[in-house]
């Protein structure tokens, strides 16, 4: 069984590794519990080797500065941005899951944009971060579809 360090320790190298290589922009754990009610959030259904959903929370000028940096141009739309920050959370979980289940099969949905208020019930993994100036935030909890 994985242990809840072993998902904190294997999702933050997922996003620090993904961020960092995809947006150019420097992931470090916040030192303080960042607040989530003003940022933006998409998330991506696990469907193997656990059932539950990884969620990535991001304050809204970090997508702009995500896809910057990863096409080299000025945002063009809305649409690009939230395609990018997709992309984004669909390389962070592949890296999470290869990573924890050390190579072996997984099964996830498409990522998705979230637009109300999640509600936790059993959270496995709950980091607060620093990206750049910008403050985000992931959960991976378990058994929400």
């Amino acid at each position: 069984m994985i242990s809840s360090q072993d998902f904190q320790n294997t999702l933050f190298e997922a996003i620090k590794t993904t961020i960092e290589e995809m947006g150019f922009l420097e992931v470090e754990k916040s030192p303080t519990e960042v607040q989530t009610s003003t940022l933006e959030c998409v998330s991506i259904q696990v469907i193997k080797p656990f059932l539950g959903r990884i969620y990535l929370y991001f304050a809204p000028e970090m997508k702009y500065e995500i896809v910057r940096n990863l096409y080299a141009k000025e945002v063009s739309s809305e649409k690009e941005a939230q395609d990018a920050i997709l992309e984004v959370l669909n390389v962070i979980a592949g890296r999470f899951l290869t990573n924890l289940t050390n190579n072996k099969d997984y099964e996830m949905e498409f990522p998705q944009w979230e637009y109300e208020t999640a509600t936790f019930t059993e959270t496995i993994a709950d980091i607060s971060l620093c990206v750049d100036e910008y403050e985000a935030r992931s959960y991976v909890v378990k058994g929400v579809l």
